[in-house]
């Protein structure tokens, strides 16, 4: 998997990380999950890109350190995608690799234009939700002045009352596929199988 095989998914211009970072050193995410055309690739596709999005961010050391803060924003969401979101099957998969896989320090979550039914889902997840995610995670609604207390609206698109401009991921399009190399160089490295000593110096000796 490299950053080519995602164009697809980038291009719906639904993903978006600020140019500069907010004072305490932390990035900001951004994702319009009613930009994502579910006819044009899968939410399998989604997650792939996300997840390669964060091995790249996180070759940065000020990333390591301060970490990242996410916004999702839900405005235009349709029954489609719904279908594609809203399964216990795929919530548990976001759950688990947010809160186990995921080296990235994540400071805060929020999400808005979030519709009622997204409460619903959160009061049927948050049992299996830990305490520190749970602190993390914010629901704002239509009200856009209580997001701009946590990021500042030069951080954030007009679409969310910010003053970067327009939400227009090109630039960071390009930074995404500029990438390629350094991701397929990430791509060699695994674990490897469960093995004997005698094998495993083999394989020592043999690099």
């Amino acid at each position: 998997m490299k950053p080519s095989d995602m164009k697809k998914v980038i291009e719906m211009n639904n993903i978006l990380y600020a140019p500069y970072r907010l004072p305490s050193g932390s990035h900001v995410a951004i994702y319009r999950m009613g930009s994502f055309d579910v006819n044009k690739a899968t939410v399998q596709e989604l997650v792939a890109t996300v997840f390669l999005i964060g091995e790249m961010i996180l070759d940065c050391e000020a990333t390591q350190i301060c970490g990242g803060v996410i916004i999702i924003d839900t405005a235009g969401i349709t029954i489609q995608h719904y279908r594609q979101f809203a399964t216990v099957q795929f919530l548990s998969l976001i759950i688990n690799l947010v809160q186990d896989c995921l080296p990235e320090r994540l400071k805060a979550i929020h999400f808005v234009n979030e519709p009622f039914t997204y409460h619903a889902i959160y009061s049927l997840m948050k049992p299996i939700l830990k305490k520190k995610l749970k602190e993390r995670l914010h629901f704002h609604g239509s009200d856009l002045s209580s997001l701009h207390r946590y990021v500042p609206k030069d951080f954030l698109p007009d679409e969310l009352g910010g003053n970067m401009g327009p939400f227009d991921n090109t630039e960071f399009a390009d930074y995404f596929f500029s990438q390629e190399a350094f991701i397929e160089r990430i791509n060699k490295y695994g674990r490897l199988e469960k093995s004997s000593p005698e094998k495993w110096k083999r394989k020592i000796l043999s690099t």
